[in-house]
């Protein structure tokens, strides 16, 4: 039996990795014939983001878009989003809400609204981050607050580690156990071309936001004699710019890689490496396993924990062989 208890799903950023998870959360649970409501920042058409969530188990789907620097930061700051969620679940006669991401949006609602909301925390234990100084110490106090302080009906989190994390943290909330929903190929439709590539095949990819605790940098300082002898593929958002000074002996897409070029990018790949040093959790290796990519996980106590004994994945020590 599912420890969600709840039949609207809430998601404050809809963009990216939150955008896959909203989905795959969306699809456990589409026997409740669930609401999506969700917050865009850009000027993608509320239709399709309709159907993409029906495609899913969405009985409807709210779209609620905060476009442009003054009004994007102004969702942030106040509670604009929030009372659009409210007002839906009044017009829905819903109550039980699970928010999937909270998007900065849910700090100034008063407790006794959420006694009905879960939430789910992505990173109860805050990664190390190449983000400016003052960003990294408002989100550790933050999230601090959100997933210690702040009570929910329910705190989520998708592995018994995390739970350990939340609970040694004297979470003010319950926290329940819900595995990390399936991340696979169905997320992603089209076969868009990425120019970077140049049609290229049987490359190393990394596929994502490229953070210090990800271990790209670390990865590739270590194994000089692997990307010379291999084409390499770092392809998502540059957090860590120390990853730059590898560009001349990588390929580097250092930019958001839209939803519909994921299958060929997958498709051309001959292994997936993920070398965090951290993780709370990834739906990065199963994406590469439904792909049909081998995939190479670091030896770190979530990866361990989830991936030990699962086809298709192997720890980052094997790469080497494998690449020969």
């Amino acid at each position: 039996m599912s420890t969600i208890k709840a039949t609207v799903f809430t998601c404050g950023w809809y963009h990216a990795g939150i955008r896959d998870f909203h989905l795959a959360m969306l699809r456990e649970h589409a026997d409740r014939s669930p609401i999506s409501i969700v917050r865009i920042a850009d000027g993608r058409d509320r239709a399709a983001i309709k159907a993409e969530n029906a495609r899913f188990g969405a009985a409807r789907t709210y779209v609620f878009r905060s476009k442009g620097p003054i009004l994007r930061n102004l969702a942030k700051l106040l509670p604009i989003f929030p009372l659009f969620v409210l007002l839906v679940m009044l017009r829905e006669g819903r109550r039980g809400q699970l928010i999937t991401h909270d998007g900065f949006l849910f700090w100034l609602i008063p407790s006794f609204l959420l006694r009905r909301a879960q939430l789910f925390a992505h990173d109860p234990e805050p990664h190390e981050s190449a983000e400016r100084p003052a960003a990294a110490r408002f989100r550790r106090r933050y999230f601090r607050f959100v997933y210690f302080v702040k009570r929910w009906q329910a705190i989520v989190v998708g592995s018994e580690s995390n739970r350990a994390v939340m609970l040694a943290g004297s979470c003010a909330s319950p926290v329940v156990i819900s595995p990390f929903p399936r991340f696979d190929a169905s997320l992603f439709e089209g076969d868009a071309q990425i120019p970077e590539l140049q049609g290229a095949r049987g490359y190393i990819l990394f596929f994502g936001r490229v953070d210090i605790y990800k271990g790209v940098c670390d990865w590739l300082l270590a194994n000089p004699d692997l990307i010379a002898s291999r084409q390499v593929v770092i392809a998502g958002e540059v957090i860590d710019t120390r990853v730059r000074a590898f560009a001349d002996r990588v390929t580097l897409i250092g930019r958001f890689i839209k939803p519909e070029e994921v299958p060929r990018l997958f498709g051309g790949a001959a292994a997936l490496i993920c070398p965090y040093l951290t993780a709370t959790h990834s739906g990065i290796p199963d994406l590469g396993v439904s792909f049909g990519t081998p995939v190479y996980v670091s030896r770190i106590p979530y990866f361990e924990e989830r991936y030990a004994d699962v086809p298709g994945v192997s720890f980052m020590d094997a790469l080497a062989g494998a690449m020969r």
